[in-house]
């Protein structure tokens, strides 16, 4: 290890930190690794569990905003159907390729 860079482990999240005091600043960090394992069975069953309920819950969060999305469409193209049903045919711009 050089002279200019040190070594600060943070108490809170474990980080470690690799910090040069000649450029004044981190030059590297390593988290540390989480066990993903559980300590016992029903832990990790409450955490499966736990995991699908959110998985609903996303799901049915963005069913829910694919139908109000649908819905806004549809009442928008809705209303200017009515609205160009409702222009006079006499302003519409007539092409060349309309009259053949």
């Amino acid at each position: 290890m050089d002279k200019d860079l040190f070594d600060v482990q943070c108490p809170c999240c474990g980080t470690r930190l690799e910090i040069d005091t000649e450029i004044q600043a981190i030059v590297h960090h390593q988290t540390p690794k989480k066990s993903s394992t559980p300590k016992n069975l029903s832990e990790g069953i409450r955490r499966v569990k736990a995991a699908e309920s959110d998985r609903e819950g996303r799901f049915l969060k963005q069913l829910s905003a694919q139908q109000k999305h649908d819905e806004n469409l549809e009442n928008r193209f809705q209303g200017l159907l009515k609205k160009v049903k409702k222009t006079d045919s006499s302003t519409r711009f007539i092409r060349d390729i309309d009259l053949d």
